[in-house]
């Protein structure tokens, strides 16, 4: 039988150092540095601090220690140790110290329909507060059904939408909107008239009735900058992929000239029943 007081492991398997603060138990020995259980912190920065700036170097289980495991002290790493009491080979930080990297970035695309014809809508655009900005040509504005139909020659509805990669032999290295209520496929893409679309958002550095010109540089512009954002989330090691969310709001003048032209429609059908 082993006397309790004999036993000179604590918490997490860790030896105890009782001799240091005469305290049972509340100094306890990682091997890179000394752990305080009455503090919950260790008494000695981290020997690795220097790659983990976003975090205290006084961190323990990375402040996080429900996700993580941190067995010998050491800061954020994907290094392998082998254990000296076992054969197996240990991370020697944590299991999951990703989720204690900053999350990767967002990239946000507001884009306001601000005059419609028969023909086609147009709107401003802008990313990440003036980053690109420039003019999306989209189809005119239908009826709730004709937005929602698939292969409608009408516009989407207005909404936030998830934006990802899409590539196709047509469409090389483009972007898909997700979720879009009855439609599938709406791309942002080079295209000058409604001709050039289903749906789709064609990206335009000038504009004129139902036509936006210089389609491929803004398209490129556009493209370039989300790459440059995915290409610093990747090297700076954040943790998941960048997110691409477009919002789509309509001006109230337009809004209030598809409610006239609807409200006419209306009136025209019911005088059409009555002769």
């Amino acid at each position: 039988m082993i006397n309790s007081g004999d036993y000179r492991y604590g918490f997490n398997g860790q030896e105890k150092l009782d001799e240091i603060a005469g305290v049972t138990g509340s100094h306890l020995d990682f091997g890179a540095r000394i752990y305080d259980s009455r503090l919950g912190k260790f008494l000695s920065t981290d020997p690795w601090e220097s790659k983990y700036a976003w975090q205290t170097p006084y961190a323990y289980f990375a402040n996080s220690p429900i996700s993580t495991i941190d067995w010998k002290g050491f800061g954020d790493t994907d290094d392998k140790k082998t254990s000296a009491n076992t054969s197996t080979t240990e991370t020697v930080h944590s299991e999951k110290i990703a989720l204690n990297k900053p999350k990767a970035s967002t990239v946000n695309i507001e884009l306001v329909r601000t005059t419609e014809t028969s023909n086609s809508t147009i709107g401003t655009f802008n990313i990440d507060n003036g980053e690109v900005e420039g003019y999306i040509l989209e189809e005119a504005g239908g009826t709730a059904t004709e937005q929602t139909t698939a292969g409608s020659d009408k516009r989407i509805n207005e909404g936030t939408y998830d934006v990802l990669p899409y590539s196709s032999t047509k469409y090389p290295d483009n972007y898909e909107l997700q979720d879009v209520e009855g439609r599938s496929k709406i791309l942002i893409h080079v295209g000058n008239t409604a001709a050039d679309t289903e749906g789709c958002l064609l990206c335009g550095s000038t504009k004129s009735k139902d036509f936006v010109g210089g389609s491929s540089t803004k398209y490129n512009a556009v493209n370039n900058y989300i790459k440059k954002v995915q290409s610093s989330d990747k090297s700076n090691e954040r943790r998941g992929s960048t997110k691409i969310v477009i919002k789509i709001t309509t001006a109230e003048k337009v809004k209030t000239k598809a409610f006239k032209q609807q409200k006419y429609k209306q009136h025209r059908n019911q005088m059409k029943g009555i002769y």
